[in-house]
Order: C-alpha cells, then sequence, then structure tokens
C-alpha cells in the first residue's frame, strides 16, 4: 500500500501574543475590526501541512510519496525530507518562493494565521503519480484549492482511498463542492470549528455527512477526539503530557499517525489512538518539527500493535 500525500509545503513563522485574543477582540464590534498585537519569540521553521505530516511519518518510518510544489528557496527542505525517509520523486520544483505562513498564539493557545501561497497560487494541475493504484491511500490536505479538488476526482476515479483534510481552506469550498466531495471520499479529518463550518458551508447535518463519509476524525486538542465510523461514534482518550507549549502542527502530526497506522493494516479506532500520541508529542514543543518519540510514547505505540 502506498501514501501519497497532497498538501502545502511552507516556512512557518511563529510568534507568541502574551495576552488573550479575546480581551482584544470584542464580537459586537466585529463590524469595525482593527486590532494589533504585540507578538514575541518570532522564529522560522519547516512547515506546511505535507510537511509536517511527512516530519512525523520519518519519525514512524513509515513511507509516503510528497506531491507539492515548492519554491526555488526549497532545496534544503527536499533534502530533510529524504533525509527523513520520504520519497520526493513527485515534488514540484517552480519558479517562486515557497509558500510561507504566519502564525499567532495568544496564552490560553487560540491561534490566528494568514498565509502567503507563494508557488502554490500558479502551481500545475495536480498530476496523480503513476505508480498510484487501487488500495493506495492518498491524504488532500490544504494546498491550492484548484488541485485539490482535481487530486479528489483522480483519486477516486483510479479507486484509492481518499482522506480529505480541509484544514484552513475550508471557507474556499462552496457547497456544491463540499457536496461532491463527500461523495467521494473515504475519511475526513477536521477540529470542532471546521467541523461546525463544513456542516454550516454544505448545508448538510451530521447525519446527512456521515452517511456519505466512512470515518471521521475530530480532533479536539486536550479532550481527545470524535471518531466517527459507519454512523457510530466513539471518544479517543487524549494522550497525557506534562507541558503544552503550542498546539501549532498537532493536527498534522495527528493525521501523520492515523496514516502510518492504516499502512500497517491497523483499525480505525486504533488508528486514532496512535494519531493521538503523536499530536500529544508535537504539543510539547514549539516548532511543528520539533517533537521526538519518547520512550514512553514507544511503548504506548508497541502496545497498540504499531511497529516501529
Amino acid at each position: 500500500m502506498n501514501i501519497f500525500l497532497q498538501g502545502s509545503i511552507a516556512f512557518d513563522e511563529v510568534s507568541k501574543f502574551y495576552g488573550k485574543f479575546s480581551d482584544v477582540i470584542k464580537p459586537d464590534l466585529i463590524h469595525k475590526l482593527s486590532v494589533s498585537f504585540v507578538v514575541f519569540e518570532k522564529e522560522k521553521f519547516f512547515g506546511g501541512c505535507a510537511g509536517n505530516i511527512a516530519y512525523s511519518m520519518g519519525l514512524l518510518k513509515t513511507k509516503a510519496y510528497v506531491c507539492s510544489p515548492v519554491g526555488e528557496d526549497g532545496d534544503e527542505y527536499i533534502k530533510s525530507m529524504k533525509n527523513w525517509g520520504l520519497d520526493t520523486e513527485y515534488v514540484q520544483k517552480m519558479k517562486g518562493h515557497t509558500a510561507l505562513a504566519f502564525i499567532t498564539t495568544d496564552s490560553d493557545q487560540n491561534q490566528i494565521a494568514h498565509f502567503a501561497p507563494g508557488v502554490l497560487a500558479t502551481s500545475e494541475e495536480f498530476v496523480l503519480p503513476e505508480i498510484a493504484e487501487k488500495g493506495d491511500i492518498i491524504l488532500i490536505s490544504p494546498e491550492n484549492h484548484d488541485r485539490m479538488i482535481q487530486a479528489i476526482h483522480l483519486s477516486h476515479e483510479k479507486q484509492l482511498r481518499v482522506f480529505f483534510d480541509p484544514g484552513q481552506l475550508i471557507h474556499s469550498f462552496n457547497k456544491v463542492e463540499l457536496i461532491d466531495i463527500f461523495g467521494k471520499i473515504d475519511g475526513l479529518f477536521v477540529n470542532e470549528y471546521e467541523w461546525e463550518l463544513l456542516k454550516n458551508i454544505s448545508g448538510m447535518n451530521k447525519k446527512e455527512i456521515v452517511n456519505l463519509v466512512k470515518v471521521i476524525f475530530i480532533t479536539k486538542g486536550a479532550e481527545g477526539v470524535e471518531l466517527i465510523e459507519d454512523g457510530i461514534s466513539s471518544q479517543i482518550e487524549p494522550y497525557k503530557i506534562e507541558t503544552a507549549i503550542d498546539p501549532t502542527g498537532a493536527g498534522d502530526a495527528f493525521r501523520a499517525g492515523v496514516l502510518s497506522a492504516l499502512k500497517q493494516n491497523l483499525y480505525y479506532k486504533t488508528a486514532a489512538k496512535v494519531g493521538s500520541i503523536m499530536g500529544a508529542l508535537s504539543v510539547e514543543h514549539k516548532q511543528c518539527q520539533g517533537h521526538k518519540i519518547t520512550p514512553d510514547a514507544k511503548q504506548q505505540l508497541e502496545t497498540l500493535g504499531f511497529s516501529l
């Protein structure tokens, strides 16, 4: 079984706001919004959904094919992915700069982000790798809206197992597109906010979406994960950590854990537990690609039947 990752490869500029966004942003004045945040600890790291997922899959010794565009400044990133054990044959190098994300986290671990797409805005049509075959897995995560839709259609036609992660690009999909997407995917990754937004934009309720999508992972931060499989909901408890440093990238680490577990033919519930371990490890670090698998996490993974 091959795994293909479509999503952004980006550089992250991460900073901290020591106050609370809620103290500055007032709902009753949102129509006149004009705010400024003084931030600290500004740093630049490798990031992007596909890049972050690739990093954690490397930790889990899971091979995957990265199918994303980078700019002329992306050589070091490509080299790193190769060192993690990922296949970069299908990474497209283009003229221009690699995507850049600016992420600010407040004292309550809430985030505000904005994104400069760089080559993602002008990238060519998505081409499904010729080695892809029935039963392979593809994760389609935030990148270029049109390429995401192309990837879903091509992968569905070739009978791949399609997992959709709309993330912070969820606003770019309209009702018609989402309804069509639900009929073509096998799995969905969202957080609580994205789940509510998805229902709102599509005009569909939970039951209607669940009837179309086999498995849905709804991440809830410190509260764990809600797994909806074949219409049956279950709660996956979070993996306990000592200190939460930064939630940036935790969702990507979760996805990497799930995909890696599925490659080992583990059940969805077990895969969600593997994902929860990886997501928690990510939260303990301030960069999306700074975490490692601790001895306790390794033991927990092996207890779940995951082979490292």
